[in-house]
């Protein structure tokens, strides 16, 4: 059950920041300023992205059930993704039932995946295509091993929404005789040197107090400690991602530590 705990939280934490987060995520009141129409357009945007939720979640369901049933860490995963989006009890609940819709549905996974690419395309939002196959190759792997049916399906996902480079690269990273690291979104974060930025990596503001600094580093240290992830059954990528995940933490807490005069 740990398994899509916090590593799996971190990463797809990070995956909708930038420009996406006003696309898709909790930012669309930031879509749409200064127009007269602004609060019509936005509605309608709104309704647009909540089609696009709906269907990746659709997608996700046929996927999780490639291989005949929805394991536990599938459904941890998807649970983790719904609290990283900050959904609310409504939201979640629709999310659920789209992803049980997709679960159940005779469709055809081609055919789920050609319809959110639809919805991407009104979106004008092509770099969400590449986050979005990255969060279903993270959804094959919570299992350890990818069967021959959803490799098919990723690489037929990648197909349609043209990011089969995402699917390679994921295969390769998982690969034993590839030794190449799969970038995630989460491996982009710029180096500690904003403060901002270290309050933001663990997961706390700048009014915090010395002792919630503390508290949330040895929380955020411990998800990813390397001891804790060797042994894990985690691909070779993800664990490198682990360690670097912990030494970004390592240099926030230093960084805030030297800002505060913390001993």
């Amino acid at each position: 059950m740990g398994l899509a705990g916090g590593i799996f939280g971190a990463v797809i934490g990070g995956l909708f920041g930038g420009p996406l987060g006003a696309v898709i995520g909790g930012g669309l009141g930031a879509v749409l300023t200064g127009s007269g129409n602004a609060s019509k357009v936005l509605a309608a945007r709104q309704a647009m992205v909540k089609k696009c939720y709906g269907m990746f979640f659709q997608c996700m369901g046929k996927l999780a059930k490639a291989d005949g049933r929805v394991s536990e860490d599938e459904a941890e995963f998807v649970r983790q993704l719904m609290n990283s989006w900050q959904f609310d009890a409504d939201f979640r609940r629709e999310m659920k039932n789209e992803f049980n819709t997709g679960r159940d549905t005779s469709e055809s996974f081609a055919g789920l995946v050609s319809k959110l690419n639809g919805l991407i395309d009104t979106l004008q939002s092509p770099d969400l295509k590449k986050n979005l196959t990255e969060i279903l190759c993270l959804l094959v792997a919570v299992d350890h091993i990818a069967s021959e049916n959803e490799q098919s399906m990723l690489r037929e996902a990648g197909r349609i929404l043209n990011t089969e480079y995402v699917v390679n690269e994921f295969f390769a990273a998982n690969s034993s005789r590839s030794g190449n690291h799969y970038q995630h979104p989460a491996d982009k974060v710029d180096n500690t040197s904003s403060l901002d930025e270290c309050y933001k990596l663990l997961g706390i503001t700048a009014d915090a107090s010395n002792a919630e600094v503390k508290k949330a580093y040895r929380k955020k240290a411990a998800e990813f400690h390397p001891d804790k992830v060797q042994g894990s059954g985690l691909s070779n990528a993800f664990i490198q991602f682990a360690k670097e995940e912990f030494q970004k933490i390592s240099n926030a807490y230093e960084t805030i530590c030297k800002a505060r005069n913390m001993q």
